[in-house]
């Protein structure tokens, strides 16, 4: 996987701290989490860093630290300054759609040509 690949993953979260779950994607009736790896998408910015490269099938763990996860505001089941415990498969990934390449500019003439691209 790479930034700006759909990623659709199954995912458990817990506190460090507690070892209690907060999040999972089996509370959702086993329906995968989608989003774009590098986006806004994902819930938090250490799965931007610690999901690239992964492969599909593959299962990972993520411990991030708090700095990139939900920092001194916490959420609902994560108190404030909490790191976090991630194990995810990645059940699906799809390559990014890249931009169309521009055609190369070329240069026409031999000796005679000024240099002026066409």
């Amino acid at each position: 996987s790479v930034e700006g690949s759909v990623m659709r993953v199954h995912y458990v979260g817990k506190v460090v701290a507690t070892n209690k779950a907060f999040a999972s994607s089996f509370h959702t009736g086993s329906q995968p989490f989608r989003f774009v790896l590098g986006s806004d998408e994902a819930p938090v910015a250490g799965w931007n860093e610690g999901l690239v490269g992964m492969c599909e099938g593959e299962r990972r763990r993520l411990m991030v630290p708090h700095r990139l996860a939900y920092g001194a505001q916490g959420t609902k089941g994560v108190p404030p300054y909490a790191d976090l415990q991630y194990d995810f498969e990645l059940v699906e990934v799809s390559s990014p759609k890249l931009p169309p390449k521009k055609k190369k500019k070329t240069r026409k003439g031999g000796a005679e040509d000024k240099g002026e691209l066409r």
